[in-house]
């Protein structure tokens, strides 16, 4: 409306000629007093307009002059901005204290180097960022029974069954305390730290079947003691409830009372062995955290058997490598503290710097696997435990998961420094990754272009398998996220 830039432009004018600027100044040019009260006047006749339309007179000529008013001084302003501003400027710098001069020069510098150092860090961060980085799945690790041991596989060409669910068989038995206060509640390392002691192995050739009536059994041996379990879930054991971090799961089949008592002994109190039902378990992932769908690919939000949240763990072997280093202890070692399903590296060499995969949000293994990089997993007591031990332990030199972690991640982390803030005080390694497939691939293996279909009313098993991975399998980057 017209009525805001006579008011804007009166209550500048009103402002500057009461403000009795240097004659140098242009703000001197600007305020002439006869056009402020010009203007002023003519505001004055356009507040009173309504009083005027009531007496016959509609006011226009009133407006008008104020326009003109204004177009006046503003046809002004650029000759006499330049004027007043030239001579003021060279007063200013005649007029400067050699240590103003100083202060200024060294404020200009500091800006100079600080803009560069933020630039050279961008670039050092995303140094491995480029497109279609180039990787190498290395290993591959399943862990049958939550919370203990697992089948660590880095053999040429050995291969597992990947499904919506992530790796077959991983964390498909839980063991659950069965009294007192966590009646109900999954038991782990962080009460139970003994459970690392607990050497697990399956057959390898049960990893790539989809048999649900396997014959497979999984042992689990303790201080000399085994226990066999069938691979298959059990149809007359006990159905039993089990919450996992906040999360009711249901259906699991309690494997009997031998495997109560192995377990028991093991834990030191009373509890039971649960096997997840394969045919009717689906469990969700965080919403927050789910993928978004797109034109090319099918992304499946299901949150695994018994595993925290998320169906997969995927680091990098030059992270594991580094924290092994920065503790004194075996990269072996280093890797079963962590216990990360899938891990990757650079090429033969493995020059990809530590973390590096911080920057990646998704990576393709073998043309037909993509997978979601959707959460940093902030690391817990559990990767204090020593995996051979038993208890809590840090390396040779006193150093902890902990300590090697903050060290190491202390300096040139754009997660750390531009994450959100609930990312900024815990303690990181690895990536919560989902199952993602192209939609020509799911709707060839599973017969579907969306993973909604693997309900718990069509009896499918495992979730539906989309096929395998193998140690060796090529891979590559094609998505980063950048934080601001």
């Amino acid at each position: 409306p017209r009525h805001v830039s006579v008011v804007v432009v009166c209550n500048l004018l009103h402002f500057t000629s009461s403000c009795r600027p240097s004659p140098q100044s242009c703000l001197l040019m600007l305020t002439q007093h006869e056009a402020a009260t010009r203007i002023q006047a003519a505001y004055k006749g356009f507040a009173t307009r309504k009083n005027m339309q009531a007496d016959g007179n509609d006011g226009n000529s009133v407006v008008e002059n104020a326009a003109r008013a204004i177009r006046d001084v503003i046809a002004s302003v650029p000759t006499k901005l330049v004027e007043g501003i030239k001579p003021l400027c060279q007063q200013i710098g005649q007029s400067m204290a050699p240590k103003v001069k100083t202060a200024v020069s060294a404020v200009a510098v500091t800006a100079l180097v600080v803009g560069l150092a933020r630039r050279l860090r961008r670039k050092m961060w995303r140094r491995d960022g480029k497109a279609g980085r180039s990787l190498k799945l290395v290993s591959w690790h399943v862990y049958p029974v939550k919370g203990c041991g697992g089948v660590h596989v880095n053999a040429d060409k050995a291969k597992v069954a990947v499904t919506a669910r992530g790796l077959a068989y991983d964390r498909a038995f839980v063991v659950v305390n069965a009294d007192g206060v966590k009646k109900g509640m999954f038991a782990s390392q962080r009460d139970c730290p003994q459970m690392a002691k607990v050497k697990v192995n399956l057959p390898l050739e049960a990893l790539v079947l989809e048999d649900p009536e396997t014959k497979a059994v999984v042992e689990c041996t303790y201080e000399g003691k085994t226990l066999r379990v069938p691979l298959a879930p059990s149809k007359d054991g006990d159905t039993v409830d089990v919450n996992v971090w906040g999360t009711n799961v249901e259906g699991g089949r309690d494997c009997g009372d031998e495997a109560a008592a192995f377990f028991s002994n093991v834990c030191k109190k009373n509890v039971r062995l649960l096997r997840y039902p394969d045919a009717t378990g689906i469990r969700r992932c965080d919403p927050k955290y789910v993928a978004r769908q797109d034109e090319l690919h099918v992304t499946a939000n299901t949150g695994g058997a018994y595993c925290d949240g998320f169906p997969l763990l995927a680091c990098l072997a030059s992270s594991i490598r580094s924290v092994a280093e920065a503790m004194g202890i075996s990269e072996e070692e280093s890797l079963q503290r962590f216990r990360p399903n899938v891990v990757f590296s650079s090429g033969k060499d493995d020059d990809s710097s530590p973390f590096a995969d911080d920057s990646y949000s998704a990576v393709c293994i073998n043309e037909w696997l993509s997978l979601k990089y959707v959460k940093p997993c902030a690391r817990c007591s559990v990767t204090l435990v020593h995996p051979s031990l038993g208890v809590r332990k840090g390396g040779p030199r006193g150093v902890t998961v902990w300590d090697a972690l903050k060290r190491l991640r202390r300096h040139g982390s754009d997660m750390i420094h531009k994450a959100p803030r609930r990312w900024r005080n815990d303690r990181f390694f690895g990536w919560n990754a989902l199952v993602s497939v192209h939609r020509d691939v799911a709707e060839l293996r599973l017969g579907s272009t969306s993973f909604d279909h693997l309900s718990n009313d069509d009896g499918s098993w495992w979730g539906g398998k989309l096929g395998e991975l193998c140690v060796g399998d090529p891979a590559y980057v094609t998505g980063y996220r950048t934080f601001r």
